[in-house]
């Protein structure tokens, strides 16, 4: 074996050490990345909102925030709401199921002094509404005209009060 035969030899081990160095490095970048990240067994998942979408894309299912309000509603068609379940501020949360127009037909929230049941008529906009409070149980009956409500029936444990359409008391006994 000459000097050139032995110098070309050398020079090819020489490459395949510097190969084999990289690649080990390359290894050992790896292993310290992989653990480092976080691991995969997480049970938590954390996102500002989820959608569940059927097989034809409609929207049926949407978890987030309305605002600064924690939301879930879910759609019976995907277009309209079926049933939504809201926080309302202060601790204070709320259940509606409405129709199918979307339009909310019945509330079941908690006001400040305890439960609140609400039904909402149809083409009269009448409101039905039974709550157990801090101050007693109270039913109220009422239809809606324009933006506001008024009063037609309010029976509680003090007071029984029946209104005329025009929105005068009739009947007032305490």
């Amino acid at each position: 074996m000459d000097f050139q035969q032995r110098l070309e030899r050398l020079e090819r081990q020489h490459r395949r050490l510097k190969q084999s160095c990289i690649l080990a490095l390359l290894i050992v970048g790896v292993a310290v990345a992989m653990g480092q990240a976080p691991a995969n067994d997480s049970k938590v998942v954390k996102a500002t909102g989820f959608v569940v979408t059927d097989a034809d894309g409609n929207e049926r299912a949407a978890f987030g925030f309305d605002g600064r309000r924690a939301a879930l509603v879910l759609s019976g068609d995907g277009k309209k709401p079926s049933l939504k379940i809201t926080t309302v501020g202060k601790g204070r949360s709320a259940i509606f199921l409405y129709d199918a127009e979307g339009k909310p037909r019945a509330e079941l929230s908690l006001a400040k002094g305890g439960p609140v049941l609400n039904f909402i008529g149809g083409e009269f906009g009448h409101v039905v509404g039974l709550s157990g409070t801090d101050e007693g149980a109270k039913l109220v009956l009422r239809r809606e005209e324009g933006n506001s409500l008024k009063p037609i029936f309010e029976a509680s444990r003090d007071k029984l009060e029946y209104y005329a359409s025009d929105g005068t008391r009739v009947l007032s006994k305490e």
